[in-house]
């Protein structure tokens, strides 16, 4: 038993897969790399299989996982992989990037056939390849070698911000559909991320790759709503381990940051920044028995101090530091801290928690 606890909402998260795919009308890839953007891939990837159409992963370690959990249903790595003999041994889709990455994970597989599904690099210049000549090579060298080609997918750099270049790299993208599909008419098509599908649903194709938005969230350019319900589905809380009284002018934490400007009542909470609470939190709010506290103080490695003046708490008292009300919304803490919501949620980590599965 420890001081942490995350609890994910399974019938939530079942519930925003079937919201995005009744809208999208479409395949449905659950992006669950970076420990399911922090909400335990073990955990939650057995228990949606049935509910999705493929898996995203970012490396091979993380579908060996998948596949070790009894997983049947195909498993994308989306990222650069070279260990050729692993995916075939466990029916393991890899990402074609370039030319020069077919032929050296050809001579890994030493002759044996493996699948694929090809990159198209529409903009965002980060993996994958620019040209329909490269397209046309990679054709050439996969039918010599008996390798299947059965996707074909880019990736939006900007849809959570920018819908003018999006659409700049839809256009690209689809020149490029028009002569793949001529090559394999039954290649599977998908482009859309989270933002993408809600601002244009033109982006989602035969599948989407939906992360962020399957655990609740978008992060959508000004002015654009989610056109589906999605609904946070992890909560994190932490146990108050001690409850000070404080005259004005005392100090609390590293560094002397806080000065009391008045007598006050603070409480020590068991999580801190080698937890995956950022420093950058400090001064944001957390949820105590449905009221809101404030982080006072420096958010040290393994703890943090709330203000708990006029608020009803006690030590063992669980403290909502994700998800127990807007103050404390993933959405929100990325705002304080300046960042995106996606790295709010893989800095959480498991090292001394409880996980709960609520279903």
């Amino acid at each position: 038993m420890y001081n942490i606890k995350y609890e994910v909402n399974l019938t939530s998260l079942k519930l925003n897969i079937k919201n995005i795919k009744d809208y999208t009308g479409c395949k449905f890839c659950a992006v669950v790399k970076g420990n399911a953007y922090g909400h335990n891939m073990a955990e939650i990837s057995p228990k949606i299989e049935s509910e999705v159409d493929y898996f995203g992963v970012a490396t091979l370690s993380e579908a060996l996982i998948l596949r070790q959990l009894k997983i049947s249903k195909p498993i994308l790595i989306m990222g650069r992989c070279d260990t050729v003999l692993s995916c075939v041994e466990n029916n393991i889709i890899l990402t074609c990037v370039s030319m020069e990455h077919l032929q050296k994970i050809i001579d890994n597989a030493k002759g044996q056939a493996f699948n694929i599904h090809i990159k198209f690099n529409s903009g965002m210049n980060r993996l994958g390849i620019k040209s329909i000549k490269e397209f046309l090579n990679i054709l050439k060298l996969t039918e010599q070698n008996n390798i299947n080609i059965l996707g074909f997918y880019t990736h939006f750099a900007t849809a959570f911000c920018d819908t003018e270049y999006m659409n700049f790299q839809l256009k690209n993208f689809k020149r490029a559909v028009k002569v793949v599909k001529k090559h394999c008419p039954d290649i599977l098509i998908h482009a859309a991320n989270t933002p993408a599908c809600f601002v244009n649903k033109n982006t989602c194709f035969d599948m989407v790759r939906i992360g962020i938005g399957m655990y609740g969230y978008a992060e959508l350019p000004t002015g654009v709503i989610p056109p589906v319900k999605i609904t946070p589905v992890l909560k994190i809380s932490a146990k108050i381990i001690q409850i000070y009284s404080i005259n004005a002018g005392e100090r609390v934490g590293y560094g002397n940051f806080f000065i009391a400007p008045k007598p006050m009542q603070i409480g020590t909470v068991s999580m801190g920044y080698a937890d995956g609470l950022k420093k950058a939190n400090t001064g944001g709010f957390t949820a105590i028995n449905g009221q809101k506290a404030q982080i006072i103080g420096s958010i040290c490695m393994d703890m943090f101090i709330v203000n708990l003046s006029g608020i009803s708490a006690k030590v063992g008292d669980y403290v909502y530091v994700l998800n127990g009300g807007e103050e404390s919304n993933a959405m929100t803490i990325a705002k304080q801290c300046n960042t995106a919501v996606s790295y709010i949620l893989t800095e959480f980590n498991y090292r001394r928690a409880d996980f709960i599965l609520i279903e």
